[in-house]
């Protein structure tokens, strides 16, 4: 059952959300939102029966991910070999912030 949104509905929202709409924004709005209840309304009539709901529309069957695998870590000193400058122990990288 549709109800049609109307100019006194969205001064009733727009004064319990507290937002200040024009005339010509209101006008506007109410003709979009009524637009929208109507195609919502619409796809409630669609007759569903026998459709399993679908929750992601992608069909996964199997793992997509890899295996975990256990591997040692490098070491700091590795890593440090592989940076191209580092100070102290640590990597040193640009600045981000002046």
């Amino acid at each position: 059952m549709k109800e049609d949104f109307t100019q006194e509905t969205l001064r009733h929202l727009s004064k319990l959300c507290r937002i200040h709409c024009t005339t010509e924004e209101a006008l506007a709005l109410t003709v979009s939102i009524d637009k929208i209840l109507s195609y919502i309304y619409s796809l409630q009539e669609i007759d569903t029966e026998g459709f399993e709901p679908v929750y992601t529309p992608l069909v996964i069957s199997e793992n997509v991910f890899r295996e975990d695998l256990s591997i040692t870590a490098s070491s700091r000193e590795e890593f440090l070999a592989n940076s191209p400058e580092h100070i102290g122990g640590m990597i040193r990288v640009p600045k981000v912030f002046l």
